[in-house]
């Protein structure tokens, strides 16, 4: 694995072309069991959480649930699925990188941070532009692809 990651790191990819920017952003009030069930049947292993005063449209993005934390925060926290919502349980801020990085970077920011997903932005005049994710997954993903 270190050998694919080694590889990657050196190789002409940067993490704009490893987006995967089918993203999912659900208000923070949502309970996690309505959450669980937009994951399932989307194939999805993460939901980003949207701010209740923003739009599906133009979400403001204030933190993330993966499957982890709901096994773990949800689950092993013994907190019910119809109880409790996403805001409960997110990770925020969700950690961001800019689209023109290296995979080099982004490795070294999911290895220092100790998560698998980084958000990726660009930026216009003042504001944030949310282009999609990558993840630990699309980068071995992207060294099969060019094997």
């Amino acid at each position: 694995m270190r050998d694919i990651l080694t590889y990657l790191a050196s190789s002409r990819y940067c993490v704009e072309d490893l987006i995967e920017n089918e993203l999912v952003a659900l208000p923070e009030d949502t309970v996690i069991a309505d959450a669980v069930k937009v994951m399932k049947d989307g194939g999805i292993s993460s939901i980003l959480v949207r701010s209740l005063s923003s739009s599906a449209r133009d979400p403001i993005i204030t933190g993330i649930v993966t499957e982890r934390d709901i096994l773990y925060r949800v689950i092993g926290g013994n907190k019910g699925p119809y109880k409790t919502i996403l805001k409960e349980v997110m990770s925020s801020p969700v950690v961001t990188i800019e689209k023109g990085s290296s995979v080099d970077e982004a490795m070294s920011l999911m290895r220092n941070k100790k998560i698998r997903r980084l958000l990726v932005i660009k930026r216009e005049n003042t504001k944030a532009v949310t282009l999609g994710l990558v993840t630990l997954m699309s980068i071995t993903d992207g060294m099969n692809h060019d094997q």
